[in-house]
Parts: C-alpha cells; sequence; structure tokens
C-alpha cells in the first residue's frame, strides 16, 4: 500500500493536521449542542429525561461549544492560509501495488444464492 500525501510540503501537510486538530471538537460538540435542542422526529423521552437534557446537558454542552470557538477559529484561520500559500494536489491518494485475485464461485447454493440476491 502506497500513500500519496495532498501536500508535497512536511510544513503544510503538519499546518493541515493541526488545523484539522483545532477545529474538530468544536464541529462535533456544536453538532451535539444543536441536536440536543433540535429534534427531528417525534420526541419520546419522558419529562425527566427531557429537562435533564434541556436544563443541564445542552447549557454545559453550549459553554464548552463557546469555550472551543478561539480554537476552532484559529484552526480555520490556518486552513485558510494553507489553502492560499501551498500548492496541493486535488486528493490524496492511497494504491496498493499488488493485484488481488479475485476468487470465483461456480456452484450455488439456494443459501448463496439470497445473499446474491
Amino acid at each position: 500500500m502506497q500513500y500519496t500525501p495532498r501536500y508535497s510540503s512536511q510544513l503544510a501537510r503538519f499546518i493541515d493536521l493541526l488545523s484539522f486538530i483545532l477545529t474538530y471538537p468544536w464541529i462535533t460538540i456544536a453538532s451535539l449542542t444543536v441536536a440536543n435542542y433540535l429534534v427531528l422526529k417525534p420526541d419520546q423521552r419522558s419529562i425527566k429525561t427531557k429537562t435533564l437534557h434541556y436544563a443541564i446537558y445542552g447549557p454545559l454542552l453550549l459553554i464548552l461549544c463557546l469555550v472551543l470557538v478561539p480554537f476552532a477559529l484559529l484552526g480555520y484561520s490556518l486552513w485558510i492560509l494553507i489553502c492560499a500559500l501551498f500548492s496541493s494536489d486535488p486528493y490524496s491518494l492511497v494504491s496498493f501495488s499488488k493485484s488481488v485475485k479475485r476468487q470465483t464461485q461456480s456452484d450455488f447454493t439456494f443459501a448463496t444464492m439470497n445473499v446474491v440476491m
């Protein structure tokens, strides 16, 4: 297996990884905060569970989200910086050098036909 990274520069790869590490926690916590209050299907939780989620978990997630905003902004700024300063390929590439032979089966039973269908 051979990996060809998107950026040819070691510095650009490091900044890209740092940008991801800084932005990912904020994106995850923000998504959990929104999902805590915005329910898309009929809510079948008990009143006690709803109250716990709305009164305790929601504000804690929101506070944590606000604490992580400066790190996310720094991560997005680094991402804009590497997009502006470094050249990159349109994608990363993982290639397999050895060819893998596929085994074929000539006899099919009722059970294998159900899986195939």
